[in-house]
């Protein structure tokens, strides 16, 4: 994998037949933007490209369900653009965006 697109199709995928390791594949993303550090499944993306995925699949499940807000994805832009996060805002934001990406 390299590109935006077909991580999607890959995280979609495991979304569907392998909802355990789709969790863990997020949360490996949310720490490779906090950390900024490369994800292994796509090195070449960036922390803002990655957080761009993560809105991409959003965007996905708020078409499945009109209950979701994507401010969350905003609020880690921002802790992304300031370089600081404390642990509890960082265990606060991963649940929001854990919730939106699993479709609740």
């Amino acid at each position: 994998m390299g590109n935006k697109n077909s991580t999607i199709v890959m995280l979609l995928a495991l979304e569907n037949y392998e909802p355990e390791s789709y969790e863990l594949e997020i949360n490996e993303i949310f720490d490779c933007i906090l950390e900024d550090r490369p994800y292994d499944e796509s090195p070449l993306l960036g922390r803002w490209e990655l957080i761009d995925l993560l809105e991409s699949l959003g965007h996905h499940f708020l078409l499945e369900s009109k209950n979701l807000d994507l401010s969350s994805i905003n609020e880690l832009r921002n802790i992304v653009g300031r370089n600081s996060t404390d642990s509890r805002e960082e265990l606060i934001l991963r649940e929001k965006i854990k919730n939106i990406l699993s479709g609740q």
